[in-house]
């Protein structure tokens, strides 16, 4: 029998799916060719789901040998689960919530399935971890520059992007969907470049691939809008309508000439002053960044100049136009009693191991 289904990984693409199901069980996965979006596509991660999951854990091992020796011994849900909440609660008895480290990720699955567990460890006060420093550095950076998540309508770029960048991303394998959107924008004539320190899918789909340094993303975006202030290719009247610290960013631009980014970057001084011109020319800009360039000192900083580049050719004026980091958080959801948050939220009488604690850390 056919089932369909949302896919429940951590991708905020949500892709729809058609489950073929025999006896009960999963044994095939597909894209959903009636979705606008996706139309049928899935990725490598989740057709192959069905032979990734004969390999997963049915029921409890204990270890029984030394560490990395993998010597395991089957034992019962009972016997797991009762050794579990002793260890557990003499901890808690003689050391307190905070002795208790909740250590766990859950990149594979939905927000309630990955946050679920949470609400056990918030109930007896143990500590709280950041889970992941993933995307951190380019969330900040992009809540600094543009305020809330916000990004083109990937439908609309077709018919209004006339040029597009593909900077630190490779989106062909972390963005599939966005693939289609792309190819049809091409075909009605926009150019497509990827920026990027080493070659991959997405540089050889792309028109052009400019290899610079790691690490030199900012040298080049400020490079860039260098050329773009000096030839006079800013729009001006946004700028004075939308953004503020115009002046500052023009300051430390001017101090970016090609020539200097070029030694730095790697990038040819001529590609550099082409870039420029043909994303001066084209104004109706679409810009995909990836969180790559942010995992470096400074990484922050250097998404901010470069996501800054379509708001120097007032490229946001148009529909299908702008930046784009990630659509991840684009709808507001109340996440107050996701993983017993609200356990947080000022004092709770104890009674026996439900102890939560607002000041854990």
């Amino acid at each position: 029998m056919k089932a369909r289904a949302t896919c429940p990984l951590d991708c905020p693409d949500a892709c729809s799916l058609l489950l073929t199901l025999e006896e009960g069980r999963l044994v095939r996965v597909e894209g959903d060719p009636s979705h606008p979006v996706t139309r049928g596509f899935a990725c490598a991660k989740t057709y192959r789901y069905p032979e990734r999951a004969k390999a997963r854990l049915l029921y409890p091992m204990r270890r029984v040998g030394r560490k990395g020796e993998g010597r395991f011994e089957r034992i019962s849900w009972e016997e797991a689960l009762g050794e579990i909440a002793e260890r557990l609660k003499a901890i808690l008895d003689a050391h307190g919530g905070e002795a208790v480290l909740p250590y766990h990720y859950a990149g594979t699955m939905g927000l309630v399935e990955n946050q679920h567990p949470s609400a056990f460890f918030r109930a007896i006060g143990a500590s709280e971890l950041e889970e992941t420093i993933c995307s951190t550095a380019g969330s900040a950076a992009w809540e600094m520059t543009y305020g809330p998540r916000l990004a083109p309508d990937p439908e609309e770029i077709p018919e209004n992007a006339r040029y597009i960048l593909l900077w630190g991303i490779n989106s062909l394998s972390t963005n599939s969907h966005l693939t289609p959107f792309l190819k049809e924008a091409r075909r009605r004539g926009a150019k497509v470049v990827h920026v990027d320190p080493y070659e991959n899918p997405t540089s050889r789909f792309a028109d052009e691939h400019l290899k610079l340094r790691p690490g030199t993303d900012a040298a080049l975006a400020y490079a860039l809008a260098h050329v773009l202030f000096r030839e006079g290719w800013v729009d001006r009247a946004y700028l004075e309508e939308a953004a503020t610290g115009v002046e500052a960013f023009q300051e430390e631009a001017a101090r970016w000439t090609p020539q200097r980014a070029s030694a730095l970057t790697g990038v040819p001084e001529e590609a550099i002053e082409r870039l420029a011109r043909e994303l001066g020319e084209a104004k109706q800009v679409f810009v995909r960044v990836g969180y790559g360039m942010t995992r470096h000192p400074g990484g922050g900083n250097a998404l901010r100049a470069v996501i800054l580049l379509p708001a120097l050719l007032g490229a946001w004026r148009y529909p299908g136009c702008g930046a784009m980091l990630s659509t991840s958080g684009a709808f507001p959801l109340n996440k107050r009693f996701l993983g017993g948050r609200h356990l947080l939220e000022g004092a709770r009488p104890h009674e026996g191991y439900f102890r939560p604690n607002p000041q854990a850390r």
